[in-house]
């Protein structure tokens, strides 16, 4: 999910979100603190197997220690022991900590790149 607003505007924003796609909030386990933002949506598509677009926010105080990994991963490897699915996720180039999360879980980047600054990542499960 591409944020386009300022933040004083996200919280309209993920409420104009949550009507077309699943919302997880996610926080620190051991204080109970909020962390990030997680969204799923199910792309309308003819296809066989269901494509989901993968989006998340972290916030600043969360970057760098490996929660975003640990998020990331634990749903891929929740919907590896469900049906078949595509899941796919785009990230803005100036983002390269992001970008590396989704390959350290096993996503690759793909060939396709309809805009100049976003490059694009998949992965087939299970």
């Amino acid at each position: 999910m591409h944020y386009p607003g300022e933040y004083r505007d996200i919280e309209n924003w993920i409420r104009v979100q949550a009507e077309d796609v699943q919302v997880l909030h996610i926080q620190k386990r051991d204080i109970g603190t909020f962390s990030g933002l997680m969204f799923l949506h199910v792309v309308p598509d003819a296809t066989a197997v269901p494509t989901i677009h993968l989006g998340y926010f972290f916030r600043e105080s969360c970057w760098g220690a490996g929660y975003a990994t640990e998020a990331v991963g634990a749903l891929v490897a929740a919907m590896r022991t469900g049906p078949a699915v595509y899941l796919n996720a785009g990230v803005d180039r100036s983002n390269a900590a992001s970008a590396r999360v989704l390959e350290k879980v096993g996503f690759e980047r793909l060939e396709r790149q309809p805009t100049a600054d976003r490059d694009f990542f998949g992965l087939a499960l299970p």
